[in-house]
């Protein structure tokens, strides 16, 4: 998986997004395992329908990837957030004061690959609604609890994967 990690910086006043290219092997390793997951949730569905138009409620309901987040026993807490942008401060504010993970990762998806992947409809949350959001929150509200470290992945492919649209339904191909 091809993605942007933004770290964040909280202090008491405000929130920073930070990008950054140190890489950990561990997240890597599990990020290629969800984009397995989903590769394969999209070729299924992809051959029985002729293509998609979304991928979201599949997605949403398959046990085999949610296995692989929100689960405290694998090498990173992921938090998948590709649904409307509408409920992205709320499911925020819930995740982390509900959480007891010292590090908590967003998972969203980049507006490019969103719109050519298809993999849910066109109101997910992007980055820079994220940083206004957060932004907006932190400095009206200062919040002054004890918050975990919090990234967010953003992603921008998926590794040796394509996307090709065919009359409103899109199908997803391995690069030979």
């Amino acid at each position: 998986m091809k993605y942007n990690l933004y770290r964040t910086e909280i202090t008491d006043v405000s929130i920073a997004f930070i990008k950054s290219e140190n890489r950990n092997v561990e997240l890597d390793a599990l990020l290629n395992r969800i984009q397995s997951q989903i590769i394969d949730i999209y070729q299924r569905k992809q051959e029985k329908e002729h293509g998609i138009k979304s991928l979201g409620n599949d997605m949403r309901y398959s046990v085999e990837l949610n296995r692989q987040l929100e689960n405290n026993s694998l090498e990173a807490y992921i938090i998948k957030f590709t649904e409307n942008n509408r409920y992205f401060l709320s499911k925020f504010i819930e995740v982390t004061l509900n959480t007891n993970e010292k590090e908590i990762f967003f998972l969203i998806l980049h507006n490019d690959f969103g719109r050519e992947s298809k993999l849910v409809d066109n109101s997910f949350i992007r980055m820079p609604q994220v940083k206004k959001d957060l932004i907006s929150f932190f400095n009206m509200y200062q919040p002054r609890i004890n918050l975990p470290e919090i990234s967010f992945i953003e992603v921008t492919a998926f590794s040796n994967h394509f996307f090709e649209d065919r009359g409103g339904h899109n199908f997803i191909y391995k690069m030979k």
